[in-house]
This record gives structure tokens, C-alpha cells and sequence, in this order.
């Protein structure tokens, strides 16, 4: 069984992915969240890239999956650069064993995607046509369309257990091209 550290800029984002990924590769990954008291803008720091490197070298991952949000459109250079300096800063404290999910705009572009879960659990009926890589602040059009029971993202989680991982790699190209990735690593 391999096993495959997870690190996201928050709790929250760690265990929806977890949640998402356990559905297909459960059978087959261990799944072990990283850097847990570490989030946000913390992730960027010197301090960061000395505990990630020994944690690495205590816990031993297969590999890790960093998952950062983009904040911006896929288009903004300037973010992307930022990123994925993160990105490759990170890997080398990691032997070059990291795989990157960058998120555009935010995690919950994902639940754009399928919106089924969302709909049961808050009593509404949205639908969403558009590209989920689009929507600004998919975040704050969650919470606009989920009536008087409010989107938080502390729920993400659990709507993730729901969503429909193929319909998933459908409609957003970025976690497809991720998917496909991480078949390869786990081949390897």
C-alpha cells in the first residue's frame, strides 16, 4: 500500500481531498495529512520548508500532494509564478517526491462541479453550466446559494464524500490533469 502525504492550506482543504481521493484509491493508498498546524500564508515560510523536511524524513511518505488555491484566475501570471515557486521550494525538501494541485481560484471550484450533495444538504435546487475554473470566489457563490443553513467551509468535507469523481474530471480540466498524474506516481 503506498502511502501519500497530503498538505493543503488548511484542515479543512486536507480532509476534503482526503475524502475525494479515499473514494477511488482507498483500497490501495494511505492517505496521511502533513504539517497539520501549518496553514495558509505559513506554508511560504523558511520555517515551513525545515519542519515539512523533517517530518518527510519521520513519516516517510510515498510521495505528498501539495495542494495549494491560486486566489485568481488561471490566466494570472503573477500568482501562477508565486505558486509554483512555493511548489518547487517544498519539493526539494521533500526529495522530489511532491505532486502539485493547484486549485484555480479555490477547493471549492470542485463542488461547482457537482452540485447534487450541496443541494441536499442545504434544501436547495442551483445548478451551475459554467466552467467551475471561471467563477470567481466559488467560496462566496456557495454561501450566496445556500439559503438560511449558510455554506461554511468547515462543511467541505463532508460534501466532498458526496461528489461524483467523474464528473469531476469532466468538468474541471485542472483535477483531471491531476488524476492523471497521480495514476503515473502510483504506477511508478
Amino acid at each position: 500500500m503506498k502511502r501519500i502525504g497530503l498538505i493543503g492550506e488548511s484542515e479543512n482543504d486536507r480532509d476534503s481531498l482526503k475524502k475525494l481521493l479515499e473514494k477511488k484509491y482507498g483500497d490501495r493508498v494511505q492517505f496521511i495529512p502533513m504539517l497539520k498546524r501549518i496553514e495558509g500564508y505559513q506554508l511560504d515560510t523558511e520555517k515551513t520548508l525545515f519542519i515539512l523536511e523533517e517530518e518527510y524524513l519521520k513519516r516517510k511518505p510515498d510521495a505528498i500532494v501539495f495542494q495549494r488555491d491560486l486566489d485568481a484566475h488561471e490566466g494570472n501570471l503573477a500568482k501562477l509564478k508565486e505558486r509554483n515557486e512555493y511548489f518547487d521550494q517544498s519539493n526539494k525538501h521533500v526529495s522530489g517526491s511532491g505532486l502539485f494541485l493547484l486549485h484555480i481560484h479555490e477547493i471549492e471550484a470542485l463542488i461547482l462541479a457537482d452540485l447534487d450533495g450541496f443541494n441536499k444538504r442545504y434544501a436547495v435546487s442551483v445548478s451551475f453550466t459554467g466552467n467551475p475554473m471561471y467563477q470567481d470566489n466559488p467560496k462566496e457563490w456557495l454561501k450566496s446559494k445556500s439559503g438560511r443553513n449558510g455554506y461554511e467551509p468547515k462543511h467541505c468535507a463532508v460534501l466532498f464524500e458526496n461528489l461524483d469523481f467523474d464528473r469531476l474530471r469532466q468538468r474541471v480540466r485542472y483535477f483531471d490533469t491531476f488524476i492523471n498524474q497521480f495514476d503515473q506516481l502510483l504506477t511508478a
